[in-house]
């Protein structure tokens, strides 16, 4: 079936400017991608009509991944197969039947990016691309005075920003750029872009869903509220427990316990963090956390620990995580996706679904202080980043919400307050008693 392209305002324009150099930039679910690859197959079957020959351009992407997982499913699908001479699916290579070729590169390794004279170049998610990518390809237009557009989510006020989008509002020649939000699409479902209003954080969702230039300061959780968030909790046979670990040495070894009860209310109830702790003294600070709590290893759900614990020590020849598993902790990686578990974390406290005992005070520091690098106006590309001091509990915390499924079997209790599994072991067997009663053999 043939598609129809319906573009929306901001694409139309898009498509309509002669400017040489077009940034087009939009909120997450804004069109870019469509639009950057109906612009790309314009450039290789109309405009040879109007040059007199094929013409040839790259589409380059941040990764490998990137290109297999969205730009090519795009071109193709939106590429109608008449027009197809060969897809080189070994070299990520359309050539059309005039003699256009459309190639796919990854910005992974720039230096690989030199090559012969194109005509046009598609630099599709840039923000998320170094500026040798960039500084690499640009020559290659050189011979044919070749155009260039790039297509993404803002990063902050990096080299796309100074190189592409500064001299467009700034009204040079040749530069030309479009910024909108994510519901300036007509077509997307306004219901996503609320429900991501309130998973993100507000910096977050400016700059994901509202196409902004952010720089990432202030706290990190200033939706963390002591008055709020800092509550106790009873124990309860049905709980479920989870164990963190930040792993150092100079920098601290950190520690927590965190219970989750059955309406999913997540609390952090006790907390390590020390100096140039060996695994055995790692071990021994386990052990009490778990002793001071009245737990033993099998009442813990998971383990996680710091992904990085993976990497071989130069004095031991092992990894930590592997030292810590031979000293019977059944630790796993925890998932490191900085601003995604930021952003988890900062649900959960909006939420009031997760709270932190008074006797964690250290945590408690931590979050009430823990905060974006400042912004570095010399960078070249400044990425959104915690500032890495103080921040060991938090990160803790942050690997334990974002590694622990959305979901545990909670464990399950009778009508007379028993733990079910306790009575299918024969422990406790109330029948029995029940039946000592009715025959007089019963002690009370």
């Amino acid at each position: 079936m043939i598609q129809t392209y319906k573009p929306h305002k901001y694409q139309k324009e898009f498509h309509a400017s002669n400017a040489r150099f077009r940034t087009f930039i939009a909120g997450r679910r804004g069109g870019k991608s469509v639009a950057g690859t109906i612009e790309a197959l314009w450039q290789a079957d109309q405009v040879p009509k109007i040059k007199g020959r094929p013409t040839h351009g790259w589409i380059i992407s941040p990764t490998y991944q990137m290109l297999k997982d969205v730009n090519i499913p795009i071109l193709l699908e939106w590429c109608p197969p008449s027009a197809i001479r060969d897809w080189n699916k070994s070299d990520n290579r359309l050539e059309l039947i005039n003699g256009s070729t459309i190639t796919l590169r990854s910005g992974e390794n720039p230096d690989r990016l030199r090559g012969v004279g194109l005509d046009w170049i598609w630099l599709d998610e840039a923000c998320f691309m170094s500026k040798a990518v960039w500084e690499v390809i640009y020559p290659t237009l050189t011979d044919k005075n070749g155009i260039a557009w790039v297509t993404t989510t803002p990063q902050g006020y990096d080299w796309v920003y100074d190189t592409f989008y500064k001299p467009a509002i700034s009204k040079e020649d040749g530069f030309e750029a479009w910024k909108f939000t994510t519901l300036d699409n007509p077509y997307i479902d306004k219901s996503l872009v609320e429900q991501a209003k309130k998973d993100l954080s507000d910096i977050m969702f400016k700059q994901e869903y509202l196409a902004s230039f952010e720089k990432f300061e202030g706290l990190v959780y200033p939706d963390f509220n002591e008055r709020r968030h800092v509550r106790e909790t009873e124990k309860q046979i049905t709980d479920i427990y989870f164990v963190g670990l930040d792993v150092g040495w100079n920098h601290p070894t950190a520690g927590i316990l965190v219970k989750e009860d059955t309406n999913g209310n997540v609390f952090v109830i006790d907390e390590f963090r020390e100096q140039y702790l060996t695994a055995k003294d790692i071990s021994n600070q386990l052990h009490g956390l778990l002793a001071r709590n009245g737990l033993r290893e099998d009442n813990i759900e998971m383990f996680i620990i710091d992904p990085a614990s993976k990497g071989t020590q130069q004095t031991s020849g092992q990894s930590m995580m592997f030292q810590l598993q031979e000293e019977g902790w059944g630790f796993v990686p925890g998932n490191n996706d900085v601003m995604a578990g930021i952003n988890r974390v900062t649900r959960m406290f909006r939420d009031d679904k997760l709270f932190v005992s008074k006797r964690c005070s250290m945590l408690r520091d931590e979050l009430n202080n823990y905060h974006w690098r400042k912004w570095n106006e010399e960078k070249d590309s400044s990425r959104a980043e915690p500032f890495k001091l103080g921040e060991d509990l938090a990160d803790t915390l942050r690997y334990v919400i974002h590694s622990r499924p959305d979901y545990f079997e909670h464990p399950k209790v009778n009508m007379y307050g028993l733990l079910e599994q306790e009575e299918e072991e024969g422990e406790v067997d109330i029948n029995d008693t029940i039946d000592d009663m009715m025959s007089g053999d019963s002690i009370i």
